[in-house]
């Protein structure tokens, strides 16, 4: 019965996707825009030019190691041709459909990549401000695994405050019995140079611990093998009883697929990361939350308002209501005087 709602879902989807099986990878739907790209193939890896590309890490995905993982491919389209994309595989997760995967191909080239993200904002009108602005810590750490930067996020998901956790070691913020699958992903995420999503829990003050969903991109470029992470707190998943109905199972497997999305999402905030400059010698930005820091690298990257908006999933008011709090923690006036401040950061004249 589970089978039969995934495949109807999906092949309703407004989005390139590929509903798969674990571990035989047999394709078991797709929706009508996967179809117009690559046709009706037998196996996910039949629309791969190269069949290896992320095999180790679905190897990971298969044994339960790793959640989902992005890689970059080149495409089988129906005609034939090859087509440079971004595959964005995640397990569902979800109660009868544990051995089922999902991919989503968010890019194709760069004219289809505006497309991808224009489509993907489709999922929120599903669901609710609340879910849309669900605190996520991002942060980054060393070579030494000491963390270098925490958004204020820290407060609400783990009631400390960001300057307290900056420079100390990550793994003692990390439950002992989650370290093995958090050192492959990371691992598998140096090699491959792309993301990987993994769950994890992490010590909250007062000695909890905080499920959460981590996704995980390596830095690469930076002077040190750094890497960053964003990581959103993960909801206990019901049992399959307490699913029986079929709206109801349907209803959960579109909020696994806007989890996916939001993780999807998470992975390019962190993407953005790597071009921003070393923003934690300023004093300030342990006070930015996740959001925040999310609106800076947008508008670093030359965004206006509107596109802004549009990648974040929120009105042009919320971007506003950010900006207006990132130039009050920051002690600037416009965003203009924003980026002087942050760029400022990369020119050796501006540093002391």
């Amino acid at each position: 019965m589970i089978l039969r709602q995934c495949r109807e879902l999906v092949e309703q989807l407004a989005i390139p996707a590929l509903l798969f099986e674990l571990p035989t990878i047999e394709l078991l739907a797709l929706s009508a825009p996967a179809e117009a790209l690559v046709g009706a193939p037998a196996k996910v890896a039949d629309v791969l030019v190269d069949a290896e590309a992320g095999k180790e890490r679905l190897a990971l995905l298969c044994k339960g190691l790793i959640d989902g993982y992005s890689v970059r491919v080149e495409l089988v389209g129906a005609s034939g041709t090859k087509l440079p994309a971004e595959l964005n595989v995640q397990r569902l997760d979800m109660p009868g459909a544990e051995d089922l995967a999902l991919t989503i191909i968010t890019s194709i080239a760069e004219k289809r990549e505006t497309k991808s993200k224009s489509e993907l904002a489709e999922y929120s009108k599903v669901y609710s401000k609340q879910e849309v602005e669900s605190p996520a810590i991002i942060g980054t750490l060393d070579r030494d695994w000491r963390i270098t930067r925490l958004s204020s996020d820290a407060i609400e998901l783990l009631g400390t405050r960001p300057s307290d956790l900056v420079g100390s070691g990550f793994v003692s913020w990390l439950h002992p019995g989650d370290l093995g699958n958090v050192l492959v992903g990371v691992g598998n995420a140096f090699n491959a140079e792309a993301s990987v999503t993994l769950r994890a829990r992490l010590r909250h003050v007062d000695g909890t611990w905080l499920p959460v969903s981590m996704v995980v991109v390596p830095l690469v470029g930076s002077d040190a093998p750094e890497f960053a992470f964003v990581a959103r707190s993960l909801p206990g998943l019901p049992n399959a009883a307490a699913f029986a109905a079929p709206a109801d199972r349907i209803a959960l497997l579109e909020q696994r697929l806007w989890r996916i999305a939001l993780e999807v999402q998470a992975a390019g905030i962190v993407q953005g990361l790597r071009r921003m400059p070393d923003l934690h010698r300023l004093p300030q930005i342990g006070e930015l939350s996740g959001r925040q820091l999310e609106v800076l690298s947008h508008l670093l990257d030359g965004q206006r308002v509107p596109a802004i908006a549009a990648s974040m999933y929120v009105s042009q008011s919320t971007v506003r209501n950010h900006l207006s709090a990132i130039y009050h923690k920051l002690g600037v006036h416009s965003q203009s005087e924003l980026v002087a401040l942050v760029r400022d950061l990369d020119d050796p004249k501006g540093q002391m």
